[in-house]
């Protein structure tokens, strides 16, 4: 209780000198069930409570033609199961970390037996925009890519589809140049700095990414992306067809294998996602995916920036809206290689337009794999809960 009443005397202070605010609350109440596909040897816990509070506080203050942007993040989560020695402690909530590249300190965050909580800055910087060329510097987001299960193109924005946590933009760090004198082409130029990559977050890595944003027709989108970022080379493309109400899409992402190792047991890194998107009876939004995540079983590898512990996965994303207010959601993923199948079931009703209640229900089925490779899907628990949200 005391952590509570320190983060929200904290939160008001750090957004309280900007203006015109767009604010969102979301209180969370969920039960965590040990996933019952596991045997009782790999966790040694049963069933526990989730309670949540979520906020996000965004706004836009206008100097002259300066734009200054900032996101407030606060989340609060009390919960027995942090007591317990088990990794599904990491799906408490999902993501664990708002800011995926970060040169600056700019987030409380504390754990203890009961409760964790996380409060400071996932966007903080001033931009200036032109018609034939955009830029900002400080903590912005960098959001672009077809994948909705997994996005190998953008390394910077941890996909959430299958989080019961509230979806946001992780937070990234440093310079950002758009050249778009044509209007059917843009050029990304972003100069980042990233301490996360390193363990103990004492060395700042540099980061130095060029995507092309080009539009070749009015039914083709192009992005393709090069350059050098967690000690690799990057090179990637998605390709885009629009076809009436359907569109494919397929991805293709290389890494090289760590620049200042070059042992044998350090291999290039190739991940790749297909897939394609219906929009079915003006109200339902269906979306089908393989990818693969690559991995170097022997060395160092990729950090994962998606939920799923899954390596080649199949996946069915649904978006069906019942009515003006109501929504429901399926998605369901299935790893070729474990035979794991994860899904979640969502639905939100809209009592007005600034407050809405919804429940969620996620879990695995299947026979889970004992193979050592795959354990990290034994701790995903199986989750059910009811949320209300508020929009100011």
């Amino acid at each position: 209780m005391r952590d509570l009443l320190k983060f929200i005397f904290l939160f008001p202070i750090s957004i309280a000198w900007t203006s015109e605010p767009i604010n969102s609350f979301e209180y969370q109440s969920a039960r965590l069930n040990n996933n019952m596909l596991t045997d009782s040897s790999s966790q040694n816990w049963r069933q526990e409570s989730v309670t949540s509070l979520y906020a996000f506080l965004k706004t836009q203050h206008k100097i002259g033609s300066f734009i200054i942007n900032t996101a407030s993040v606060l989340n609060y989560v009390d919960s027995p199961l942090y007591k317990e020695e088990t990794l599904a402690k990491a799906y408490i909530t999902s993501p664990n970390s708002y800011v995926s590249r970060d040169s600056f300190n700019l987030f409380l965050k504390k754990t203890n037996q009961e409760s964790s909580y996380a409060i400071g800055l996932s966007e903080f910087n001033i931009s200036q925009d032109s018609d034939e060329i955009f830029w900002e510097v400080g903590r912005f987001n960098i959001e672009f890519g077809k994948g909705k299960a997994f996005n190998p193109i953008n390394p910077f924005n941890y996909n959430s589809t299958f989080s019961t946590s509230p979806i946001f933009t992780q937070g990234i760090d440093g310079l950002h140049i758009e050249l778009k004198k044509d209007p059917k082409f843009a050029l990304n130029i972003y100069l980042l700095g990233d301490r996360s990559y390193s363990e103990d977050h004492s060395e700042n890595h540099k980061s130095l990414i060029i995507r092309g944003d080009w539009s070749y027709s009015e039914s083709v989108h192009i992005n393709y992306m090069l350059g050098e970022d967690q000690n690799r080379h990057f090179y990637g493309i998605e390709a885009l067809k629009v076809l009436g109400s359907f569109s494919i899409f397929g991805q293709l992402v290389k890494a090289s294998q760590e620049l200042e190792n070059q042992s044998q047991d350090n291999q290039d890194i190739f991940h790749y996602l297909m897939g394609i998107e219906a929009s079915l009876y003006k109200s339902w939004l269906s979306q089908l995916e393989l990818g693969r995540f690559d991995q170097n079983e022997k060395g160092t590898t990729l950090p994962r920036n998606f939920y799923l512990p899954f390596n080649k996965m199949i996946s069915w994303i649904n978006n069906y809206r019942v009515s003006d207010n109501q929504r429901v959601a399926l998605h369901t993923s299935q790893d070729l290689e474990s035979n794991a199948v994860a899904y979640i079931i969502s639905g939100t009703y809209e009592y007005n337009p600034n407050y809405e209640i919804g429940f969620f229900f996620s879990s695995l089925m299947g026979d889970l794999s004992k193979d050592e490779k795959y354990l990290a899907q034994h701790n995903i628990p199986q989750k059910i809960g009811l949320k209300i949200r508020a929009k100011f």
